[in-house]
């Protein structure tokens, strides 16, 4: 169990109603207490040192099989440790359909929240789970603290997140198995945040971490910017009862895993878009929204709210998949978010499927708005007009 390192993660079980949210400059949309300390980095630490103001959300933390108690307080632990200051204000606070834990320090800008929702295990096989819930194999998950989650409302729970924080950047997890194996929740919170992204047309940097795959990559992080990520993830590990130190100090080594992960630090970023002829191999998107003849075909421009737009109309996915130009809403099937790997994700969730553990999120391609992933990838070039 973790020791009490400072008041508030003592006491008895009644809470005082949480501070409400704030503006932040970054938003960090994880799965777990750990995962933007071992994936977000370098840039986290050196934003907390920097004083910029942050909300982090802890999704799936619930569940028999959860994270275990205490591991939230870790994590306020390690933030605290960074910045300076465990005066940490706690308590339950209403977001959509469900209650959440909202800790917020009083002399710093910086916001920890746990959702509490059930987490599904590595490949979320636990019948308890977001890849269920989105797959339809469960209709609703309940919250740790109080209500429910629907496939739809869960979007609704992030989409209010970003409405209340007024992100400038979000940082976050591999979007969909497009690089390999991940963590089915990393995975699954990401996609969430992409369609609670393209429901309030945000239009900011996004950046998703790439997690369990990295393990095949050359090491990227090191020096300084590795020994004071090591040092974060050392305060939690210190307290989240893996007997390498007492809690409040820091580690003097973390799990060997997370090091393998920590010492990788690769990601896809949101590009800004752009305007030009949209190509995939040998082809470009042409007026009925088919690959053609590269010479004929239209100039479509990427607005930085998500609209892929031609003339007066937008690239609207449907459901059954079919992509059409329409009249431009800013509707979240209108909303397209291209990475620095060419792909375009659609901002409406996918159609359910037996197996979507790897395969969750829609992208432009060859035949339509269709889901992608793991099992297909359509990664497309902006052709610049002379």
């Amino acid at each position: 169990m973790l020791a009490c390192a400072c008041a508030c993660a003592c006491g008895d079980n009644t809470h005082p109603v949480g501070v409400p949210l704030a503006h932040s400059d970054t938003l960090y949309l994880a799965a777990h207490e750990d995962d933007e300390m071992i994936f977000m980095q370098a840039e986290l630490v050196h934003r907390l040192d920097n004083g910029a103001s942050s909300t982090t959300v802890y999704a799936t933390t619930a569940g028999p099989d959860g994270r275990g108690p205490g591991i939230f307080d870790a994590a306020k632990v390690a933030y605290g440790e960074i910045v300076g200051s465990q005066a940490w204000d706690c308590g339950p606070i209403s977001l959509g359909t469900i209650t959440v834990e909202h800790c917020r320090l009083r002399d710093r800008p910086i916001s920890l929240l746990d959702f509490g929702l059930p987490d599904g295990g590595t490949s979320g096989d636990r019948t308890e789970s977001l890849l269920h819930l989105i797959d339809g194999t469960v209709p609703q998950l309940a919250a740790a603290d109080a209500g429910t989650v629907t496939s739809d409302s869960v979007v609704d729970v992030f989409a209010d997140l970003l409405e209340a924080t007024t992100p400038t950047t979000i940082e976050t997890l591999e979007l969909a198995g497009s690089h390999g194996r991940d963590n089915s929740s990393h995975m699954f919170v990401a996609s969430i945040g992409l369609w609670a992204a393209a429901r309030i047309g945000f239009d900011g940097p996004v950046t998703w971490h790439r997690g369990y795959n990295v393990d095949v990559e050359d090491p990227t992080l090191g020096g300084n910017g590795l020994s004071d990520a090591r040092t974060m993830l050392g305060y939690y590990e210190a307290c989240a009862d893996y007997h390498c130190g007492a809690c409040g100090t820091a580690c003097p080594s973390v799990l060997a895993a997370h090091e393998t992960w920590l010492e990788r630090q690769y990601a896809t970023v949101r590009m800004p878009g752009g305007r030009g002829r949209l190509a995939l191999g040998e082809g470009c998107l042409d007026a009925s929204l088919s690959l053609g003849d590269c010479a004929t075909a239209p100039v479509f421009e990427l607005a930085a709210n998500g609209a892929l737009r031609t003339g007066d109309s937008c690239v609207t996915s449907s459901a059954t998949n079919v992509v059409m130009l329409v009249p431009c809403t800013g509707a979240p099937e209108q909303y397209w978010s291209l990475d620095s790997d060419g792909m375009l994700w659609n901002g409406r969730p996918p159609q359910r499927a037996p197996d979507m553990t790897f395969d969750h999120v829609r992208c432009l391609a060859a035949q339509g708005a269709v889901t992608c992933g793991a099992s297909l990838q359509a990664r497309w070039t902006i052709l610049t007009p002379s």
